[in-house]
């Protein structure tokens, strides 16, 4: 929920930052680390993707919810470059 509050006050520029960072780490994913990612997270970013909605709450929630799994400390890294610091500190917690 905590999560949500702070997508909310994204500016347009901050949610399109955020999503290329995002993306770009997703699909840095090598393909032995795939396992790290539930298909449930991947068939809801191929959702939002189809329908152009990563930039959207939910699709940003997706995101790095994705970007998480794989490796929680750049995605902490990647939202404290946009600003959302607190998030990235509680981010174990809050993805789960």
């Amino acid at each position: 929920m905590r999560l949500r509050k702070a997508l909310e006050g994204l500016g347009s520029e901050e949610r399109r930052e955020l999503r290329d960072k995002l993306i770009d780490h997703v699909l840095s994913l090598k393909s032995k680390e795939s396992y790290k990612v539930p298909p449930d997270l991947v068939r809801l970013v191929l959702f939002h993707w189809q329908r152009d909605g990563l930039e959207a709450d939910e699709g940003l929630e997706v995101l790095i919810k994705t970007s998480a799994a794989i490796d929680t400390d750049k995605t902490a890294k990647i939202l404290s470059l946009i600003g959302l610091s607190e998030i990235g500190e509680g981010l174990g917690a809050e993805v789960r």
